[in-house]
């Protein structure tokens, strides 16, 4: 009877800690990004002219929102599927175990392709086809709207 009460409180207290952790680290990148805008704003009214990424405009605000995350959810997505794919070997490697007789002894064979060939192979081309597509596919996303004020445009015209 308390366990459940107290893991009912336990995950709430979980929970609670993950939003907070949620709220300091948005703040925390709304903060960067104010700061960065106070040094264009004290970099332009000291004389200098700084062309290029305006950070007031909302589209590139959300867009700078949007490309801070896109890293983390490609590590997220790639870490997965490797953990997956290793969890795959793993109950591969059991079942040949329980299967196979005298693996352990050094008598019996095992099949060795069934965990490098096919689970690494399928896992590698299956599940990793997500982040591949975040690699490949974000760029374009997020280039082609903004074609006027992207960023490679801008650093291009630097390096002509």
């Amino acid at each position: 009877m308390y366990v459940k009460k107290t893991d009912t409180l336990d995950a709430v207290g979980n929970t609670t800690a993950a939003t907070g952790k949620g709220f300091a680290i948005a703040s925390a990148a709304l903060t960067a990004l104010a700061l960065f805008a106070a040094y264009v704003g004290v970099i332009n009214t000291n004389g200098f002219k700084m062309d290029g990424i305006n950070i007031y405009n909302a589209k590139v605000l959300a867009s700078l929102f949007v490309g801070g995350m896109i890293p983390f959810i490609f590590s997220s997505l790639a870490i997965q599927a490797v953990g997956k794919a290793a969890m795959a070997m793993v109950e591969e490697v059991r079942r040949q175990f329980k299967t196979i007789p005298g693996i352990m002894e050094g008598t019996g064979k095992p099949e060795y392709d069934k965990c490098v060939t096919a689970i690494s192979t399928d896992a590698s081309i299956k599940r990793c086809l997500r982040p591949a597509a975040i690699a490949i596919l974000s760029p374009l996303i997020m280039g082609f709207p903004a074609r006027t004020r992207s960023i490679g445009r801008i650093f291009g015209r630097c390096y002509r």
